[in-house]
């Protein structure tokens, strides 16, 4: 994120949190990870970590709207962060901020995740009233949207590509989940900066590694990182432009000879 964006979303956040003490649950559009990772920051700076809610559509999502809540809700709902207690509490003004559609297709064709968003953001729709596209299984896709959004799609998204598809809103549910198709790596590697991260997870030597780096091509946590001793942590993203993006999984036992072993997660 650049630093206008920033500047722009802690505006956004800061409106949406004041709305709270005339004692409304407010709520923002669809962000992507890069801005709710910038957000979760922000959002502590400002103290409202107790009375924000991030949603969208089951607990494992990618993209989510970020919920402020009036005070009183810190007493109803003590651990914010617990996912079924939100539910819990919550679903009604939930159910009505977000829709869950599911879009099957005829069979004619097997449809990507790139067909289906293509065909929505060709609606005139944008990217941020759209949170993730689920593939559930083969030519189905559930989605989710803000309400006005859901009503357009469900009523003009007749065909995906050449492909006559079906499309109905859905109730949301606890129950859904999905989970991102991944494949692990192991490695070792000299140390937990970022070069050498990025040279094993790219296959890449440590040299042609620190040129990416510096080129911008590299981010650590959705942020464009040009240090190439940056540290990395469990529990990192490491996004390298035209390889791929990678969760750390573990960066920290030694081996016999001093190295690190590093596991990763690629997505695929």
């Amino acid at each position: 994120m650049d630093d206008q964006r920033r500047k722009l979303l802690s505006a956004r956040l800061s409106d949406l949190f004041a709305e709270t003490e005339r004692g409304y649950i407010t709520s923002s559009t669809f962000l992507d990870p890069a801005e709710l990772f910038f957000s979760r920051g922000y959002i502590k700076q400002i103290g409202a970590e107790k009375r924000t809610f991030f949603f969208g559509g089951y607990k494992n999502a990618e993209r989510k709207c970020i919920f402020f809540l009036p005070e009183y809700y810190e007493e109803l709902l003590p651990d914010i962060f617990d996912y079924s207690a939100a539910l819990t509490v919550l679903g009604a003004e939930l159910s009505e901020a977000v829709k869950a559609l599911r879009i099957k297709g005829s069979g004619y064709r097997n449809l990507s995740h790139r067909d289906y968003l293509g065909a929505i953001l060709n609606l005139g729709i944008d990217r941020s009233a759209v949170g993730d596209l689920c593939i559930t299984e083969e030519n189905t896709c559930v989605l989710f949207a803000v309400p006005a959004v859901a009503d357009l799609i469900q009523s003009s998204c007749e065909r995906i590509g050449s492909d006559k598809v079906k499309t109905e809103q859905i109730p949301l549910s606890g129950d859904f989940n999905y989970e991102r198709k991944t494949r692990s790596m192991t490695d070792t590697v000299a140390s937990d900066r970022l070069d050498c991260v990025v040279s094993s997870l790219a296959g890449e030597s440590r040299e042609k590694a620190k040129i990416m780096i510096l080129s911008g091509l590299v981010e650590c946590n959705y942020s464009p990182s040009e240090r190439t001793d940056l540290r990395i942590y469990n529990g990192d993203t490491v996004t390298i432009r035209g390889v791929g993006k990678f969760i750390i999984d573990d960066i920290t036992e030694e081996t016999k000879k001093g190295r690190l072993r590093l596991s990763a997660r690629k997505y695929i």
